[in-house]
């Protein structure tokens, strides 16, 4: 069944890359540009595209993945394009891994057949662009976080504090705030469970996947660090200017909406019931259901949401790509409960049917 989700997956995203016909803009040729310089010219990057915040970059990872394809190539996006595709793949094994591994292989097949089809995962293959990189590093990161909490070992902890660094150098919006929000609800686990929580470590980590961004900011006298320090004073402007407090809240409030929205159907109106039932459920949850796993998965993206409440600009699409996965997940998980009843089987095949239609 699984082979037949892959099989399934890749054809739903691998129009654009089969085809040659793939969005190709300005970013792009920014990025293989820097990638060129690598390959070509024999120049090490330390930092990777800039970002909303001025002297504020992702680190370089995205452009050293780039090079390897640009290098077999000689430079042509087309070759380029199929890392994209697998890289969206990955995301649909990683989050079969996550159901498997912490539910059941139902639950597993259930969440890979939601990446499989989720119009958000399956963009991940359509162009050349950093953040969908985010898609199966965010997976990986929940399936550590979840093998902590389950055994409360040092690994898991230390390979999460691994990949969350890595993700810094694919989406850094996403990256700081997602890190933070999963750093708090770590250290509340460990408060409940009475976990060891080795944060020097965890920081030791965090700072060795990013030692290029570092080394970079050191060798221009802090130009980073000088940038953020202006930016939490209130001197620096994200993207979008300032507006009043009230209206960026709800704006972030919005902005959440459509990025559950997105998620798992394109169509509007079944994308809105989706979403409805999805917040019900979850909030009925939190109040009275047992397994700390889940409930962990579901508080991420309301301390994300807090977390986003102390940045006063506008949140952009980009900034939240790392849900997607933890919503296919929760999806996956409460999909499959359905099917304990004979009405709730007959849901099931019908949520089923609509993805498949969509």
């Amino acid at each position: 069944m699984l082979i037949v989700i892959f099989i399934l997956g890749f054809f739903l995203r691998a129009q654009e890359t089969l085809s040659g016909n793939f969005l190709f803009l300005k970013d792009q040729g920014r990025d293989l540009l820097a990638v060129k310089s690598i390959v070509v010219d024999k120049k090490p990057a330390l930092i990777g595209p800039y970002t909303g915040l001025q002297a504020v970059f992702q680190g370089p990872l995205y452009y050293y993945m780039l090079a390897v394809p640009f290098a077999l190539s000689r430079g042509d996006p087309r070759l380029i394009m199929w890392l994209m595709l697998t890289v969206s793949m990955v995301a649909i094994y990683v989050g079969y891994l996550v159901g498997k591994t912490f539910f059941s292989a139902e639950v597993g097949l259930v969440i890979a057949f939601l990446f499989a089809v989720s119009p958000a995962a399956s963009a991940a293959a359509t162009f050349i662009w950093s953040p969908f990189f985010v898609l199966p590093l965010s997976s990986l990161c929940l399936y550590f976080l979840l093998g902590w909490i389950k055994n409360g070992h040092k690994k898991p902890f230390f390979l999460l504090a691994g990949s969350l660094g890595l993700l810094f150098h694919f989406e850094i919006a996403f990256s700081l705030p997602f890190t933070l929000a999963v750093l708090f609800i770590c250290w509340l686990i460990a408060q409940k469970k009475r976990y060891a929580f080795p944060a020097f470590s965890f920081l030791a980590i965090l700072v060795l996947t990013l030692s290029p961004l570092i080394l970079f900011d050191f060798r221009h006298d802090f130009l980073t660090t000088k940038s953020l320090l202006k930016f939490f004073s209130g001197g620096n402007q994200g993207l979008g200017g300032s507006e009043l407090y009230s209206k960026v809240v709800y704006d972030h409030f919005v902005r959440f909406l459509l990025n559950l929205k997105a998620t798992f159907i394109a169509e509007n109106t079944f994308a809105e019931v989706f979403s409805f039932f999805t917040i019900l459920g979850g909030l009925g949850y939190l109040v009275s259901g047992r397994s700390l796993l889940i409930k962990s998965l579901l508080c991420i993206p309301i301390m994300l949401f807090v977390v986003y409440l102390t940045y006063p600009f506008q949140i952009w699409d980009w900034y939240l790509i790392g849900l997607f996965p933890l919503y296919l997940i929760l999806g996956g998980i409460f999909l499959n409960s359905l099917r304990k009843t004979w009405y709730g089987k007959i849901l099931f095949v019908v949520v089923i049917l609509v993805l498949l239609s969509s």
